[in-house]
């Protein structure tokens, strides 16, 4: 992966290009009323995390590159916005948009794969103290889970 700094260009449908702006537009619109904790994408004030969405429209919207930190916020804040209901626009989605569910799943799957726009690598950029360290090179699993995984394994099934 490129520097977090480096321009990088991301060859999108013009689907997904339509998807995402209409994604980040909705913090204007369906999701405008939404408690969304901007802070945790390193900003100060709701000016500043208008700036970033309008900015960030803009670039998919002209097929601009990003930096690879950026491109994490458009995923991470299209995937807010379609799927939460908490502090997004969730179920009235479809409704001002247009993307049904099931054409948005596809859309947003696709652009989770590395060569789109997803990826821990990009995450990591995104938020650098976050995530959990593993032990033993082994994902941290529920001790139920691992109790019976290991007694499947002794017991032969």
């Amino acid at each position: 992966m490129t520097s977090s700094s480096e321009l990088v260009a991301v060859d999108l449908t013009e689907r997904e290009r339509e998807f995402i702006q209409q994604a980040l537009q909705q913090w204007g619109g369906a999701a405008s009323g939404a408690p969304f904790p901007f802070q945790m994408l390193g900003l100060s004030t709701w000016e500043e995390y208008g700036e970033l969405t309008l900015r960030l429209q803009r670039a998919v919207r002209g097929d601009e590159p990003l930096t690879n930190r950026d491109w994490a916020r458009v995923l991470f804040l299209t995937e807010i916005t379609w799927a939460s209901g908490l502090v997004g626009a969730g179920l009235d989605f479809a409704i001002v948009t247009g993307f049904s569910d099931s054409e948005a799943i596809g859309l947003l799957r696709g652009l989770q794969r590395r060569r789109k726009i997803g990826g821990h690598e990009r995450a990591k950029l995104l938020f650098p103290n976050g995530g959990r360290t593993r032990k033993y090179g082994i994902p941290i699993i529920n001790e139920d889970a691992l109790s019976r995984l290991l007694g499947a394994r002794t017991s032969g099934e």
